[in-house]
């Protein structure tokens, strides 16, 4: 297998020296088109030179990212107004393994082998988030700070953080230069990275980035018109020797005070205050320090679940807007053809729903009875969607009480 390097053409590997093959099906219900990707990321959308190309009017220009290391290919929706659905479901991030797939717009995508290191990931099931806090001790310290002065530095906590103009990514920046979603900044065993979404603005010490680079110590990340200092640090692979708080190095003569002349005592006297005094500073200095961390880690879960909330809030919406064109369209049947459709009344000014096609594995077309069986059946699934999305949103606002 060849050994895939990050852009600057450097000795290092990406995060994963590794590839992935997928099947693309059509809406036609085709045997399929085999794609290979020889890295450990990939774009799916209908822009040209992408590495997953699917031509939908559904299917944003830079739709889903595709991101592969170890433990399977890690699935997430661009913030699109169709979607990506994982395994069917509506999830819309999470892991994919062998024989499993995404679906969007009309094409279903199925990731049918990826290798990582040689080694060939099974079939299976993995679960962890890349997008929450990770505790995990092999990953480096990345920092971003801003060279306008006067601005907070951001410091990650995740495994993956995502840059943009939107309101929903974990570093949003004001900028009308960026994309909704720019590029996302990766934090693995073999070092920091930058992966490039946008496809132009994005530059690394005055080079332009296509695809991905390592990012080091010291870099200038430049995205759009705003500028970052980047700041990485790698963490000690084994605990570090318990240490007093306070080193003092050097130790007044073992004399006794009483043979000493006056001017003698109060020279040792004054060396000892001062001595403490500089341990005081010290220690003061080093709890500023840990303080501003504290900060900084808090300012960042509050972040991840201000997105996350986002998250939720625009999936309720799309449901909503959902059951308001199915409604429209159930009441325009009952009017037509004289079907109680027995709902709720509609939402103003919403436009009818267009009758999705049957899925190729349907067996025959809907009728006219069963289309309106189907809509009706949609229209509960979605309403218990909505009941069980307000129900995890609710949750995730606050810890449950118990009635005493």
């Amino acid at each position: 297998m060849n050994r895939y390097t990050t852009e600057d053409h450097d000795d290092s590997p990406f995060w994963a020296n590794g590839e992935m093959t997928f099947r693309v099906f059509g809406p036609g219900g085709d045997s399929g088109r085999p794609v290979k990707v020889r890295r450990p990321f990939a774009l799916l959308g209908r822009s040209e030179g992408l590495d997953l190309r699917v031509d939908d009017r559904y299917v944003n220009d830079r739709h889903t990212y595709l991101h592969l290391d170890s433990r399977g290919v890690y699935i997430v929706d661009l913030l699109t107004s169709s979607g990506t659905r994982i395994n069917g479901s509506e999830v819309m991030v999470g892991w994919i393994r062998p024989g499993e797939m995404i679906e969007v717009g009309g094409f279903r995508v199925e990731l049918e082998h990826a290798i990582v290191e040689g080694v060939e990931i099974p079939p299976g099931h993995a679960d962890h988030d890349m997008l929450s806090a990770s505790d995990r001790q092999d990953l480096p310290g990345l920092t971003l700070l801003p060279r306008r002065s006067g601005e907070p530095p951001w410091v990650l906590g995740s495994e993956m953080v995502f840059l943009g103009a939107s309101e929903s990514c974990g570093i949003r920046i004001a900028d009308p230069s960026m994309g909704s979603v720019h590029c996302a900044l990766v934090r693995a065993a073999a070092g920091a990275f930058l992966v490039d979404l946008h496809g132009a603005n994005t530059r690394i010490s005055g080079r332009q980035i296509r695809g991905a680079s390592r990012l080091r110590d010291g870099d200038r990340l430049t995205l759009g018109s705003t500028e970052f200092t980047v700041q990485v640090r790698r963490k000690p692979r084994s605990p570090a020797r318990n240490l007093p708080a306070i080193v003092i190095e050097a130790k007044p003569p073992a004399l006794d005070p009483d043979l000493l002349p006056p001017e003698t005592q109060n020279a040792l006297l004054a060396w000892m205050m001062g001595t403490i005094q500089g341990g005081q500073g010290e220690v003061l200095r080093r709890q500023d320090a840990f303080q501003v961390e504290v900060t900084q880690a808090l300012r960042q879960i509050q972040q991840d679940n201000a997105a996350l909330l986002n998250a939720h809030l625009s999936r309720i919406e799309k449901i909503d807007r959902e059951l308001a064109a199915l409604r429209v369209e159930l009441e325009r049947r009952e009017l037509d053809e004289g079907t109680p459709a027995r709902l709720a009344p509609v939402m103003p000014d919403v436009a009818p729903l267009n009758i999705p096609r049957p899925a190729p594995r349907d067996p025959e077309p809907m009728g006219t009875r069963a289309s309106t069986t189907w809509l009706l059946g949609r229209v509960n699934q979605l309403e218990e969607e909505n009941r069980s999305a307000w129900k995890d949103l609710v949750g995730r606002l606050g810890p449950s009480r118990k009635e005493s």
